[in-house]
């Protein structure tokens, strides 16, 4: 069972759409993960809480927590390690990351291939993790989120 939920959140992170939510029910009887990156709103929330499991691409307020935990619903947050997508509903990361695009990343320009990001209206902005500045102030977003 842990290897089928392993290879089913491997293939929904793969796979999950920014603007939307995927989910799923690993076996009639098993649990419920929903994967949503997007900013949620309270029909959302309150569809998620029917859910065993959300995995959020964000960190969540105090107020929208209590709301999924009520109806029993675990949170995970999921960081994609390497990249970023930079789209219309950005957060404060995101926009800090396309300002300095040019510096930090090693696809900044509008021509670069979006592999993942033109399906979903994004931009895909992959680290460089070579840049030292950038490095610190990665470890330093992921650690004190």
């Amino acid at each position: 069972m842990k290897k089928v939920l392993v290879l089913l959140i491997t293939f929904a992170c793969a796979t999950a759409i920014v603007t939307g939510c995927i989910f799923f029910r690993s076996t009639p009887a098993a649990t419920t993960i929903a994967f949503c990156y997007h900013k949620l709103s309270r029909d959302d929330i309150e569809f998620l809480s029917r859910f065993d499991i959300v995995v959020t691409g964000s960190l969540l307020d105090a107020g929208t927590v209590k709301k999924l935990k009520s109806g029993k619903t675990r949170i995970l947050y999921y960081d994609w390690l390497p990249a970023t997508y930079y789209c219309k509903n950005h957060d404060d990361w995101e926009e800090m990351i396309y300002q300095k695009r040019f510096a930090w990343t090693l696809d900044p320009t509008d021509s670069d291939p979006n592999p993942m990001g033109e399906r979903y209206g994004c931009m895909d902005l992959f680290y460089d993790m070579a840049d030292e500045d950038f490095a610190d102030i990665r470890v330093d977003h992921i650690v004190y989120l």
